[in-house]
């Protein structure tokens, strides 16, 4: 169901406190979304809750006998505890909206959290806690047309692939040093970055500005089998998360960008603090790095690059563990599970 948040649009561009943006950009979308939803919802249907502040619609939905579940990805209840006052409150009024509702729904799930913390904290209000996997399907279908165009624009590099949102606090300030680095020591070294950079100016004048244009290539958002088409070509995948915010909190089940390069038979150059990136290690499918420092990560670039039987067999591992083990097609039963009623 698309819903128009105009507020919240104009809100985005303005540099009002992101906790201030999301509580004003909630309220005006549960208050569009309880317009649309009132005149449509029947008995017997299925709505999936995706924020705790849409909690606040449970006594709506359950005058109208509909089954309700909550997904509790969301970790605002700890994320802005140490953002002001605004930040606090908006955090209290999270809690008290689980603690009120989540013991009165028909299901809940969450993805898993490090030392499982989320699902700790919702076992209490809910008798029945269904831990998911943040996992890509197994239908990787690429763009054969792409591909050979993708060959022909790259010919005689290797791409570093980084896919998802490049900003601040995602390692947009030491991505430049590190790209230079790696082109230093490795001249056939090609970046590409799939998704949003957040700049002060366009992506191609930052790329000229810093010097790395050269040695770089901004590909925007694409559809799934465009990104997966770019990433069959690549051969090193990097996650650049911080030791910082929800990055921490996270758990193994939740390093989505590992999964993505996963799916694509990418070895991976990952941050080691936290633990949703546990298994680059413990399955040997990439190396863990100080993601603060651009020279450590340029090593486990450089590593992979100049190794390649360590690169392959890294390779190998990943995309055999995909198929086998780490796709969305495993975890499917348990959510299916839990859409029967809880009596």
């Amino acid at each position: 169901m698309g819903i128009n948040t105009p507020i919240l649009g104009w809100l985005s561009k303005t540099r009002v406190p992101k906790a201030t943006r999301i509580l004003l950009g909630h309220i005006e979308y549960i208050s569009r979304l309880t317009k649309q939803l009132t005149p449509i919802v029947k008995p017997g249907d299925i709505v999936q809750l995706n924020h705790p502040l849409l909690l606040a619609l449970v006594p709506l939905l359950r005058s109208k006998k509909v089954l309700i579940y909550y997904d509790a990805f969301e970790f605002y209840t700890v994320m802005f505890r140490n953002t002001g006052l605004l930040g606090r409150a908006f955090s209290v009024l999270c809690e008290k909206l689980e603690n009120r509702y989540v013991p009165v729904l028909d299901g809940v799930f969450c993805v898993t959290s490090r030392n499982n913390w989320l699902k700790k904290r919702l076992m209490p209000l809910h008798r029945k806690i269904v831990e998911l996997w943040n996992l890509p399907s197994l239908d990787q279908s690429i763009n054969k047309e792409l591909t050979n165009e993708i060959r022909r624009q790259f010919f005689g590099r290797e791409l570093i692939a980084y896919i998802g949102g490049l900003k601040a606090h995602k390692g947009l300030t030491i991505f430049p040093d590190l790209v230079r680095q790696v082109a230093r020591g490795y001249s056939r070294a090609h970046f590409l970055i799939i998704g949003k950079v957040q700049t002060d100016a366009d992506v191609e004048t930052w790329l000229h500005r810093e010097g790395i244009r050269e040695h770089c290539t901004h590909v925007p958002w694409v559809l799934p089998n465009v990104m997966n088409t770019y990433l069959s070509e690549a051969v090193v995948g990097l996650v650049l998360s911080p030791p910082s915010g929800i990055h921490l909190l996270v758990g193994p089940g939740n390093g989505r960008k590992m999964f993505t390069y996963m799916a694509a038979g990418l070895p991976v150059v990952a941050p080691k603090h936290g633990s949703a990136w546990d298994l680059v290690t413990s399955e040997m499918i990439g190396l863990q790095v100080d993601t603060t420092r651009a020279e450590d990560i340029a090593n486990g670039v450089l590593t992979l690059l100049e190794q390649r039987e360590l690169r392959e067999q890294m390779a190998n591992k990943a995309k055999s563990l995909f198929v086998e083990r780490y796709n969305w097609e495993c975890q499917e039963e348990k959510y299916i599970e839990l859409f029967q009623p809880i009596k």
